[in-house]
């Protein structure tokens, strides 16, 4: 939601919570999940757009054992009030 209120369309943070536990529980890492959001496309439909999603966790361990950030990148479309938009124009 932060990049969606944001002038310039992007928000940064730490991301906690489940989605935090669940990441940490796949990877193996305990370092704070990062996330960064931006936004790709604004749609006609007031308040909505095309977010692009990366979440970075860093120090995850590798098969080797050597840390390496661990980093998920997804899209998704969001309105202000946390629904999809109606119309994808």
């Amino acid at each position: 939601m932060g990049a969606l209120n944001s002038a310039d369309g992007t928000s940064k943070g730490i991301v906690d919570g489940k989605e935090a536990e669940t990441v940490h529980r796949t990877t193996g890492a305990t370092d704070p999940l990062k996330g960064e959001v931006t936004t790709i496309k604004h749609y006609k439909q007031e308040g909505c757009s095309r977010l692009a999603l990366k979440l970075i966790q860093p120090n995850t361990p590798t098969k080797d054992g050597t840390p390496t950030d661990f980093v998920l990148h997804y899209e998704l479309n969001l309105c202000q009030n946390g629904k999809p938009p109606a119309d994808l124009n």
